[in-house]
């Protein structure tokens, strides 16, 4: 009777979809802990079994639990060839896009998601100085193109270099860039920028009867006044390239390790040696906003003469081209 009371009350109860709610949470929680038995989960699994093997004995379960499998398996199927598709038109959608990402290590070109973005914090933590971080304003200063081409020599072989310094201004001490360079890869590399069609708007053309002119002829650059008595004194004899007896194994050079590279630090009496050379001397400065080449003509590694094409309904920074 008493059970019987207590079963009534509890159908009564469960009328209330609140009560009702928290009496399966408890029954739930109550079979959780039961199944983390391991007897229990075993009695359980085969009872379950038996009931699956009686119902399956019907006609009418059977074929709706083969409808059910058949309609799961499809929507695997379809599951599968959705992704498949999606993953085959972001490859066409990657590939059409090119590699057009470069990377400031080898200045190879990549895909977008071949490369990682790089902080100034973390070339700092990886032990970049300071000071060799750019900070501060970015000043274009445009270059004459006439009075820069007039500075290097006349005359150069494959093997033929020369020591350029930047400055800002001749009459500074310092230049701010300073390297040995080849004149000949100078010149190969202008005959090709001059064919784009980007240094054809700015009017920059390169002269090739100046090289057939002066291919053979040899002239001395004057860099200090010191050396214009060492110049008149060595034109004196017309011959002195054939009849020099100076043996150049036999000599030991002055200081030979400042000098056995190509790039050379700014002591002693260096500098006073090389080529000044200011291209941005006397030019205004004007803003990147008002230069619409700046970068592509600024950049000519970077570039080799070409616009770059901006993408439509692409937000660009400048922090992204670089």
């Amino acid at each position: 009777m008493d059970k019987r009371r207590r079963a009534k009350s509890q159908k009564i109860a469960r009328q209330n979809d609140e009560f009702k709610t928290e009496d399966n949470k408890r029954r739930a929680e109550a079979h959780k802990i039961e199944r983390q038995n391991d007897e229990f989960k075993t009695e359980e699994n085969k009872k379950r079994a038996e009931a699956l093997k009686i119902k399956r004995e019907e006609e009418e379960y059977k074929e709706e639990e083969r409808r059910r499998n058949a309609l799961r398996m499809q929507n695997n199927r379809d599951k599968y060839k959705n992704n498949f598709d999606v993953m085959k038109s972001n490859y066409a959608l990657k590939i059409k896009e090119g590699p057009t990402h470069i990377c400031s290590c080898c200045d190879g070109l990549w895909f977008e998601y071949s490369i990682r973005e790089f902080t100034a914090e973390m070339l700092t933590n990886k032990g970049l100085k300071k000071e060799f971080i750019d900070t501060g304003n970015l000043v274009n200063v445009p270059m004459n193109v006439d009075t820069n081409v007039s500075v290097l020599p006349r005359s150069f072989s494959d093997t033929h270099t020369i020591q350029l310094k930047l400055m800002r201004q001749m009459k500074n001490k310092n230049a701010f860039m300073y390297e040995t360079i080849r004149p000949k890869v100078v010149h190969s590399a202008v005959k090709y920028l001059v064919e784009q069609e980007l240094y054809k708007d700015e009017g920059i053309v390169i002269s090739h009867d100046w090289l057939k002119e002066y291919s053979n002829e040899r002239e001395n650059f004057i860099i200090d006044d010191e050396d214009k008595k060492f110049d008149e004194n060595e034109n004196i004899s017309k011959d002195f390239d054939d009849d020099d007896k100076w043996n150049e194994c036999g000599d030991k050079p002055v200081n030979p390790s400042t000098t056995e590279t190509l790039l050379n630090d700014e002591i002693g009496d260096q500098n006073d040696i090389g080529i000044k050379f200011a291209p941005g001397e006397n030019n205004r400065p004007i803003s990147i906003l008002m230069d619409l080449k700046v970068d592509e003509l600024t950049f000519p590694k970077i570039y080799c003469g070409k616009q770059r094409k901006i993408k439509a309904n692409v937000k660009l920074t400048y922090a992204k081209i670089a």
